[in-house]
């Protein structure tokens, strides 16, 4: 505890230690997390005109509000632009992030934006050696025709600004929104301690108005 080491991690260093494991891992459709559930629902709506989701450790959608549906929509029909970036049918948001048929050729601060992410990406694929499904996302995503062999092992110099901005460009549209990454504070299951909302927010009044007019079509 006084490491803060994750719930699920908690658990096999138990098992490995023989014994039992102490947090359980129950679905989020159970009826132990109908409140964990309604939670993040109603975060989700709330946060309406603008996109939201919620992930897993992996970056997997788990759930979503309307308006990220309206957002990825913006690309094409929403299910065939999900199969294209991610066959396998988990929507990983990663993927859609990096993929070139996903939202990478709309960044328009495509360089700035990818770098951090990736090293996001990298840092939790070191934190957490044991996830395959993370390492193979982070292999797949190197492996794309925009990321450069040395963005893999980049060494990060730089200082980042308090807060990126994606910038989006659509047509003559140009969109800037950041996002907030939310966790439950008091989790002792192991699906609540790793589901994540990611909320969108505009930053400035085009963008604030552009999801607000986007609601309304």
């Amino acid at each position: 505890d006084v490491l803060e080491i994750p719930l699920r991690e908690q658990n096999q260093l138990l098992h490995a230690a023989g014994f039992a494991p102490l947090y359980q891992e129950r679905g989020l459709d159970s009826t132990d997390m109908a409140a964990v559930k309604q939670a993040l629902e109603m975060t989700l709506r709330h946060h309406e005109p603008y996109p939201a989701v919620v992930v897993d450790r992996q970056w997997n959608l788990v759930l979503r509000n309307a308006a990220a549906d309206r957002f990825i929509g913006l690309l094409g029909d929403t299910e065939n632009v999900w199969r294209q970036v991610d066959p396998s049918g988990q929507h990983n948001v990663m993927r859609m992030t990096f993929h070139p048929a996903g939202m990478q050729p709309l960044l328009q601060n495509w360089e700035q934006t990818a770098t951090l992410l990736l090293s996001r990406l990298q840092r939790e694929v070191t934190a957490d050696p044991a996830n395959a499904a993370l390492r193979v996302l982070f292999d797949d995503i190197c492996a794309l025709p925009a990321i450069p062999s040395q963005w893999r092992n980049r060494v990060w110099n730089s200082v980042p600004p308090p807060i990126l901005p994606l910038e989006i460009g659509m047509g003559n549209v140009a969109l800037k929104v950041f996002t907030m990454i939310s966790t439950f504070g008091t989790a002792l299951d192991v699906t609540a301690d790793e589901l994540r909302v990611e909320t969108f927010f505009p930053a400035d009044e085009f963008s604030a108005q552009f999801f607000r007019t986007l609601a309304q079509a």
